[in-house]
C-alpha cells in the first residue's frame, strides 16, 4: 500500500506495471473524485433510478464459470431492468422480494459507465489520473461495478492493465503469476448459460455450432487439492 500522491508515473510504470506487481493506492482525494462523498444510496437512486441497466444475474454468485458436474462453461443470465429495480434487487433491507436468493450484479463491460450511466461521469475524472500519465492514454473502457459478497468471478486472464478504485465497500482480488498457468487445468468447456425457467435459473446449452471455450475450472481461493493436485495455493497473492 502506497500512498497516491507518493506515487510518480515512473515509479508506477518501473515498480508495479513493468513488474507486474499489484499495488493499493490510498488517500484518494473526494476533490478529484466526488463519488467518494456523493455516492449515497439515494445520490444514485435520484440520479439513475430510472435508467436502464444490464445486470448479471445468478442463483449463487458464479459468473462465466465451469460446472463441475456437467463440465460445461456457464455465462450469467443477463437482465436488463431499470437501476432502482437492481439495487432492491441487491439489498433485501430495500424490499428483495421474499424468498428470492437470485445474485444480481452490475457487471457489464465494454465501458459500462460511459454508455449506461454517463450522468455520473461527472462524479469521476476522465481517466485515473497516474494510469493516464504512465500509460500516455486515456482508458479504452470504464466500468461501474456494484454487487455483494456472494458475487464472485472465476479465475480468468486479462489481456490489459486494471484499474480499480473502490468507492464504497471492499474488493478482494486473488492473483496468480503467469507460472502458475500450466497447473491450473485448463480445459476446453461447451458454452452454456442461465434462463429463468419455472421461476428458477437452470443451465441451458448454447444453440450449435458454438465453439468451446477454453477456461479454468479451479476455484482458487478455495482449492479442490484432491481434484486439482497440481495446483499450489502457495502461488497465490491476495490483495484487498
Amino acid at each position: 500500500r502506497k500512498p497516491a500522491k507518493n506515487v510518480s508515473p515512473l515509479e508506477f510504470m518501473r515498480d508495479f506495471v513493468a513488474a507486474s506487481q499489484p499495488v493499493v493506492l490510498t488517500g484518494l482525494s473526494s476533490k478529484d473524485w466526488p463519488c467518494l462523498s456523493r455516492w449515497t444510496k439515494e445520490y444514485l437512486l435520484d440520479k439513475v433510478g430510472d435508467l436502464e441497466v444490464s445486470v448479471n444475474v445468478t442463483p449463487d454468485g458464479l459468473g462465466d464459470f465451469v460446472e463441475e458436474r456437467t463440465g460445461l462453461f456457464v455465462k450469467p443470465l443477463e437482465d436488463r431492468m431499470k437501476f432502482r429495480d437492481f439495487w432492491l434487487a441487491l439489498d433485501p433491507a430495500e424490499g428483495r422480494p421474499a424468498g428470492s436468493r437470485d445474485v444480481h450484479y452490475l457487471s457489464r463491460q465494454n465501458d459500462s459507465l460511459r454508455e449506461e450511466l454517463p450522468s455520473l461521469m461527472e462524479d469521476v475524472p476522465q481517466a485515473v489520473p497516474l494510469g493516464a500519465a504512465a500509460f500516455g492514454n486515456e482508458p479504452e473502457a470504464v466500468n461501474l461495478w456494484i454487487g455483494d459478497s456472494r458475487a464472485v468471478s472465476s479465475c480468468h486472464k486479462d489481456h490489459y492493465e486494471n484499474l480499480y478504485v473502490v468507492v464504497q465497500g471492499e474488493k478482494v482480488f486473488t492473483l496468480l503469476p503467469p507460472a502458475a498457468a500450466p497447473f491450473l487445468a485448463e480445459r476446453r468447456c461447451q458454452p452454456a448459460h442461465f434462463e429463468r425457467r419455472g421461476g428458477r435459473l437452470e443451465v441451458v446449452r448454447d444453440e450449435p455450432p458454438s465453439p468451446d471455450v477454453p477456461w479454468v475450472p479451479v476455484d482458487v481461493a478455495n482449492p479442490d487439492l484432491g481434484r486439482y493436485p497440481d495446483f499450489d495455493p502457495g502461488l497465490a497473492v491476495q490483495v484487498r
